[in-house]
């Protein structure tokens, strides 16, 4: 059964990937030989559960994908791609597998590294730093593992400073590397204390020089946020999903700025003084999701309103619905996206499904509110508009990648 509990952290992970173990058969979708590819990874639901496939295609596939001629990964699992190469984690088993792209596009099982004995819980926040270093965080333990993702080794376990103020959630996948800096988005919500949230934003600050973590704080805006960072190194901080629920659910009289998009100078190192946006009252919503086209235009999903009387912490995500518009960072105007359909929510995170000048939205359905099928149209957004390309019954995309 899913829970309120069990959304919540999905949408605070800004993930949902779950599926079971990680196959040993490789994925070759074609014949002939490819310079470019890019990783596609669904989730598919099944009486056992939910599946997750990956595939490597010479271009984004714009017909579903035949999942006999992908690989099959295992539950808690995630996929990314980095220097050429796949990498998948699985964080029930917490183990880390490199996949090598042929020129055939055949994904083909490398080594596999464990973090098990280590203690790194499940959704850790995971980076790329260079060829020969990356990192795992754990800030709620206080240690950083630096591993080799080209020998596939790990190389050392470095203690850091953990978050003050009873921060322990860093937001999955929020990470942004800039030079020797990373930074992390650090949140401290739980369903279970009423949705109630800080009235500040906090984000770590991770040199990979001086191996030292540092926190930065800034009461402009709410914590739960999400991030985005430019060519120069800006980072935009901004609203998740999961901010819906302690505006509507919670007990947050205090909270003003749930809207609010701070910019992070990855330069200095500090919180920009001279910017901030209402990016809810621009977007008329409360935004869920931010992707950055370019260094002055983003795509925002917002949930729109008014909410259904028939709303609950246990339907949200099956009953409210979301669109997209595009704002422009330097005057603010906003273009309207149409995205046609009923119980409309996305089910993605937002560093990935960004290739060349496309962004690809999984616009996602549910059925009878029922949230073990969910439905999808795979939506290609340019500055010109939304483009649908298909539907999937019963599975939506995970990742969307560029290889190479």
């Amino acid at each position: 059964m899913i829970t309120t509990k069990s959304l919540w952290l999905a949408a605070l992970f800004a993930i949902v990937s779950f599926a079971a173990c990680d196959s040993d058969d490789a994925g070759d979708n074609l014949n002939t030989e490819s310079t470019s590819a890019v990783l596609y990874a669904i989730n598919t639901s099944s009486p056992d559960g939910f599946i997750m496939y990956m595939g490597a295609y010479a271009e984004f596939p714009e017909t579903e994908p035949d999942r006999a001629n992908m690989v099959e990964l295992g539950s808690l699992s995630d996929a990314v791609t980095y220097n050429g190469d796949v990498f998948s984690f699985n964080w029930d088993t917490r183990t880390v597998t490199k996949w090598e792209v042929s020129p055939e596009l055949a994904l083909n099982r490398g080594t596999t590294i464990s973090f098990a004995n280590i203690g790194i819980p499940a959704y850790a926040p995971f980076t790329f730093h260079s060829e020969t270093r990356a990192f795992v965080f754990d800030v709620l333990n206080g240690q950083v593992v630096e591993w080799n993702p080209a020998d596939m080794s790990i190389t050392e376990t470095t203690t850091i400073t953990t978050a003050p103020n009873g921060y322990s959630s860093p937001a999955y996948r929020h990470v942004q590397v800039h030079n020797d800096r990373i930074l992390l988005v650090v949140n401290n919500i739980d369903p279970d204390s009423g949705f109630k949230v800080d009235d500040m934003v906090m984000v770590g600050l991770y040199d990979v020089n001086s191996k030292t973590m540092e926190y930065k704080t800034d009461a402009r805006m709410s914590t739960t946020s999400s991030s985005v960072m430019d060519s120069q190194g800006i980072v935009y901080l901004t609203p998740n999903r999961g901010i819906h629920f302690p505006m509507v659910f919670g007990n947050n009289a205090d909270v003003t700025n749930f809207g609010k998009m701070l910019r992070f100078d990855m330069n200095t190192g500090e919180f920009d003084p001279s910017f901030e946006m209402d990016l809810g009252a621009l977007v008329e919503g409360p935004p869920s999701h931010v992707y950055l086209l370019n260094d002055n235009e983003m795509v925002v999903e917002t949930t729109v309103e008014p909410l259904p009387e028939s709303i609950t912490p246990d339907n949200y995500y099956a009953v409210a619905r979301a669109t997209l518009k595009k704002v422009s960072v330097s005057d603010e105007q906003v273009t309207n996206y149409t995205i046609v359909g009923e119980n409309v929510q996305s089910w993605i995170n937002n560093v990935d499904f960004i290739v060349g000048d496309a962004l690809f939205f999984p616009a996602g359905e549910f059925p009878d509110n029922d949230y073990a099928t969910v439905n999808t149209r795979l939506f290609r957004v340019t500055s010109s508009g939304a483009e649908l390309l298909y539907e999937a019954d019963n599975s939506w995309p995970v990742t969307i990648q560029k290889i190479r």
